[in-house]
């Protein structure tokens, strides 16, 4: 918490949660066309990863260990997303 009111000024953990609902709902409205494209395709460009997936995993994964019932709050398909991702990345081929 030190780290993060550092950086963004004192009181910003505890307005966050205040919001929650609200930046839930925010991070909804972004990401719509994302997830209408992963529920299109497997990955942001299609049947492979790219350093899109791997930019957008890193904002998932940051979420689920800060709040493991975070991201299904965003969207149920990112859960998902990111076990595909694991699955192609530990087994070197498409999920």
């Amino acid at each position: 918490m030190l780290v993060k009111e550092r950086k963004f000024g004192p009181g910003c953990v505890d307005a966050w949660l205040a919001e929650r609902a609200q930046l839930v709902a925010r991070a909804r409205l972004l990401l719509a066309p994302t997830l209408e494209t992963l529920a299109q395709h497997p990955f942001l460009f299609g049947d492979e990863p790219t350093l899109a997936d791997a930019a957008l995993y890193g904002n998932c994964v940051m979420l689920e260990e800060g709040s493991p019932h975070l991201l299904p709050q965003v969207s149920d398909r990112l859960g998902p997303y990111l076990r595909r991702l694991e699955a192609y990345a530990g087994a070197g081929k498409p999920a």
